[in-house]
C-alpha cells in the first residue's frame, strides 16, 4: 500500500512539473513574473536547414494548431503562431513533444511583460563575480551544466544549457544565481516583433515641422479628422536655438540605437558616421526592406539642413551613428543590446538615443547603461536618452524609469501632454508618464 501510494505521488507530482512553465527571474533579489502567451510558442533548430523546414517539420507535432511561423533572431530560431489560445499544461505538453524532435534544440514557452512579448531559450546570463577564478567558474559550469557561449562584458557571460538538461535560460539563470560567485544571473530573452520599438513623428517637409516652429500650421494627423489646426508657439523653439548655434555642433555624434538607418537617404547620407549592427541579422546597420523607424528617429535628430529638400533634424550638423539592434522581423535580444550600448560610447557618442523601451528589467542592460554614464565622452560621461513608451499611461517604461537615463516623453501641437484623447485626434497612442518622466517634446 505504502509503495502504491509513493507511486501515486510520483505520478501527480511528473503532472505538475509537466504542466508548471517556470517564468520567474529575479533582478536585484526581487522576483519578477512575466505572463504566458497562449497562442505562441518558441523554437531553436540545430541547424538552418532544419529551421527553413520548419512548417513540415512541426506540422507533425501541431497539426492543425500551426498557424505561421516567423523569424525571430539568427537563422535558426522562429516564433510558431497558433490557430488558437491553449492553456499552460496544453502549451507544456507540446514544448514537450517539440523537444522530442532531433532537430529541435530547445522548444519553449513566448512569454508577455507588460505589452512586450519576451521569447526564451536555452541560453541565460551571468555576471561572475570578479575576484571569481577560472577554476571556480569551470567547476560551477561543471555541476550546474552550463556552457560559456561568448562573453557580452566585463565579467559577463551568454552562457547555454544543453538540451538534455531539459530546463530553460529562466531556469538555469535561478540555479546559477544561487552561487558565492555569482553577481547575478537572467534568462536571455527575445524581445519580438518590434513590441520594444516606439513610434515617431514622421512629417514630410519642413513647413509641417510644428514641434521646431509652431504658426498655427494645418497638421496631418494620419486619422479623422485627416488634419488639425495647431496652437501657435507650440513648439520647442527651435529656430531661436539655431540663431546662437545654426544646426548644433558638428563634433557631436549621436547614436541612433534602433532598427538601422537608410544608409543612401539623400537627407541623412552626409551626416552619418561608422555604425554597427548588433540585431543578429549581421548585415550591417543599413535599416533591413520598408523598415522606416530608425530613419525617422536619425532624421528628427540630424536630417541635412540647408540642402533643400526634406526636412531638418534639429542638430542637423551633429553626426549619426547607427546602431541596429532590431532585426528584420523586429525582434532584439538582450544578449545584444549590451554591445551596442558599448559600441555606441567607445567610439564617440556623446549623446546615445533609444526610442524604444519596455519589456522586464534587465540587468545586462543596466550594466552597459551605466558603462556610459560612467566612462562616455572620456569619463564625463555619455547623455543617454529612453523614450517613457507610448501606453498613454502613468507609468513609464523600463528603461526610461532608472535614475541613470532621461525619460523622454511625448506632447503634440497643442502643448498637449500627448494622449489617447488629446486634440491631434491620434486615438491609438498616448506617452507614457509619471514622476520618472524627465522631459516631454
Amino acid at each position: 500500500m505504502r509503495l502504491f501510494v509513493f507511486l501515486l505521488f510520483l505520478f501527480f507530482t511528473g503532472l505538475l512539473s509537466a504542466q508548471t512553465i517556470d517564468r520567474t527571474y529575479y533582478y536585484h533579489g526581487q522576483a519578477v513574473t512575466l505572463n504566458i502567451e497562449s497562442n505562441r510558442l518558441s523554437v531553436s533548430f540545430y541547424n538552418e536547414a532544419d529551421a527553413l523546414n520548419d512548417v513540415n517539420l512541426l506540422s507533425g507535432v501541431l497539426g492543425g494548431l500551426l498557424s505561421e511561423t516567423k523569424k525571430m533572431y539568427g537563422t535558426t530560431q522562429r516564433q510558431i503562431k497558433l490557430t488558437q489560445g491553449l492553456s499552460e499544461s496544453q502549451i507544456s505538453s507540446y514544448i514537450d513533444q517539440l523537444n522530442a524532435l532531433p532537430q529541435v534544440k530547445m522548444a519553449a514557452p513566448v512569454l508577455r511583460y507588460n505589452n512586450v512579448r519576451q521569447a526564451v531559450d536555452n541560453k541565460f546570463l551571468v555576471r561572475f563575480s570578479a575576484s571569481a577564478t577560472q577554476a571556480e567558474i569551470d567547476q560551477l559550469n561543471n555541476d550546474l551544466g552550463g556552457t560559456l557561449v561568448r562573453q557580452i562584458a566585463v565579467d559577463t557571460w551568454l552562457l547555454e544549457m544543453d538540451k538534455s538538461a531539459g530546463i530553460t535560460g529562466i531556469t538555469a539563470s535561478n540555479q546559477y544565481a544561487s552561487s558565492s560567485i555569482v553577481e547575478w544571473a537572467q534568462p536571455h530573452f527575445i524581445y519580438l516583433e518590434g513590441d520594444l520599438l516606439n513610434a515617431t513623428v514622421n512629417d514630410a517637409l519642413h513647413p509641417q515641422q510644428w514641434a521646431h516652429v509652431n504658426s498655427g500650421q494645418t497638421v496631418d494627423t494620419g486619422g479623422t479628422p485627416s488634419t488639425v489646426r495647431a496652437t501657435p508657439g507650440s513648439d520647442m523653439d527651435v529656430d531661436k536655438a539655431w540663431d546662437l548655434l545654426p544646426g548644433g555642433n558638428s563634433a557631436v555624434i549621436v547614436a541612433v540605437i534602433d532598427s538601422g538607418v537608410d544608409l543612401q537617404h539623400p537627407d541623412l547620407d552626409d551626416n552619418l558616421v561608422t555604425g554597427a549592427d548588433y540585431s543578429g541579422d549581421n548585415d550591417g546597420p543599413d535599416a533591413p526592406g520598408d523598415e522606416a523607424h530608425g530613419t525617422n528617429v536619425a532624421g528628427i535628430i540630424a536630417a541635412e539642413g540647408n540642402n533643400s529638400i526634406g526636412v531638418a533634424g534639429i542638430a542637423y550638423n551633429s553626426k549619426i551613428m547607427p546602431i541596429q539592434i532590431f532585426n528584420s522581423s523586429g525582434s532584439a535580444s538582450n544578449a545584444d543590446i549590451p554591445g551596442a550600448i558599448d559600441f555606441a560610447w567607445q567610439n564617440g557618442a556623446s549623446v546615445l538615443n533609444n526610442s524604444w523601451g519596455g519589456g522586464s528589467p534587465d540587468q545586462a542592460i543596466e550594466d552597459a547603461i551605466s558603462r556610459a554614464k560612467t566612462q562616455g565622452r572620456n569619463g564625463k560621461g555619455s547623455i543617454v536618452l529612453f523614450s517613457s513608451g507610448n501606453g498613454s499611461n502613468a507609468n513609464v517604461n523600463y528603461p526610461a524609469y532608472l535614475t541613470t537615463v532621461l525619460a523622454v516623453g511625448a506632447t503634440n501641437m497643442h502643448s498637449e501632454k500627448k494622449n489617447i484623447g488629446s486634440s491631434d485626434y491620434q486615438r491609438w497612442w498616448g506617452g507614457n508618464y509619471g514622476s520618472e518622466l524627465d522631459i516631454s517634446a
